[in-house]
């Protein structure tokens, strides 16, 4: 049902700046009506709290003291429980703050889904037919389910679960040329599956991230060779774009796990990578890699209803692919038992840098 979208022509995303206006007043005025409460000019009293502002000084007294200047004059008496955000020239305050906010991101969001397409159409246009209908995307069990057919196979949607071992299994002997292809796949099923579930899409899918790397390659790589002005952009340009959809389809994957959260059990959140890690050098891009493989292969065995399989490189030769929580750098070098499986009970001096878990790239909390 796909291969006849229609995709608008590309545009460039317009970006809307409100300038920031000389002088805000009070979206909402506070009140403390109650058990020892009363409103003033600039103050603000209810059972024992007491916010002050004067001359654009915030004063809350609770158990705390927190002190914060305004700046002074008329934009000072822009009172608790109001926010300013002047540099996007975005006001909001209660329900009304939060409707302009939505509305927004709902325009961002709106401007990245015709960014991603645009990308996608253009790129596609420049494939030759041949290879555009052999690489169209199918429904599911279009391709049989035997290793050889899913390595042949193009991409479908809901995509095919392509487990850790099946993808080096194509790797190897093709000298990972058939990474090339396995990615094309990946990015097209991400690209539909988002299309058809949101109506809008976050990622350039397989053309749009895939095909400007290719054409970059073999554009940039012999104007350096042969020493012609704009070849080496070209090819750090196409390097960075391919590093950059990478990172992206990290987001994605975390995504997806987070709606499966409870059905693959997965620690935390759902989300088991670090995207940025795919920046860093070996071993930790590689890691991150065979870990959105690993995971990416679990959601579409669950969206498709396949039974369980166990993948004994991720979860058996190399435990931290298979790991079903995410962890720091610290974590991954201090604990040997993640790293291979004959290093599973292997013990040594940890380095005083590596004992505390304080690290200030991977909080928690993101």
């Amino acid at each position: 049902p796909h291969q006849g979208l229609q995709v608008p022509l590309f545009r460039f995303p317009q970006i809307h700046h409100t300038p920031q206006k000389q002088q805000q007043q009070p979206l909402v005025q506070l009140s403390a009506f109650g058990s020892g409460g009363d409103q003033n000019d600039f103050g603000y009293n209810q059972g024992g709290q007491q916010f002050n502002q004067q001359g654009g000084q915030l004063n809350k007294n609770t158990n705390s003291q927190f002190n914060q200047y305004a700046g002074g004059g008329d934009d000072s008496r822009t009172a608790a429980g109001e926010y300013l955000v002047n540099d996007a020239g975005i006001a909001a305050t209660g329900a009304g703050g939060e409707a302009d906010v939505e509305g927004r991101v709902s325009q961002l969001l709106d401007e990245i889904n015709e960014f991603c397409q645009g990308t996608n159409y253009f790129w596609r246009s420049l494939v030759p037919p041949v290879m555009r209908q052999w690489l169209a995307i199918l429904p599911a069990g279009s391709a049989a389910t035997d290793p050889l057919s899913k390595l042949r196979a193009g991409p479908e949607l809901p995509g095919i679960p392509r487990p850790v071992w099946l993808v080096i299994l194509g790797c190897f002997p093709t000298v990972f040329n058939w990474y090339g292809l396995y990615k094309f796949n990946v990015e097209e099923e991400l690209y539909y599956y988002e299309l058809e579930r949101t109506g809008r899409v976050t990622t350039c899918g397989g053309y749009g991230t895939l095909v400007p790397f290719i054409y970059g390659v073999f554009i940039g790589l012999p104007l350096l060779q042969l020493d012609i002005p704009g070849g080496q952009f070209i090819l750090e340009a196409a390097v960075i774009w391919l590093l950059l959809g990478q990172i992206n389809q990290y987001r994605r994957v975390n995504e997806l796990c987070q709606e499966a959260r409870l059905v693959l059990e997965l620690e935390g959140d759902g989300r088991m990578l670090y995207e940025w890690w795919a920046a860093l050098p070996p071993p930790f891009n590689v890691l991150v890699a065979l870990r959105s493989i690993y995971f990416l292969s679990e959601y579409w065995r669950v969206v498709r209803g396949e039974l369980p399989a166990t993948d004994y490189i991720a979860e058996d030769i190399f435990p931290s692919v298979g790991e079903k929580r995410r962890f720091t750098v610290k974590e991954f070098l201090r604990e040997p038992s993640r790293w291979y499986w004959f290093t599973k009970n292997l013990q040594f001096p940890i380095p005083p840098y590596l004992q505390d878990d304080d690290d200030r790239f991977e909080p928690r909390n993101y």
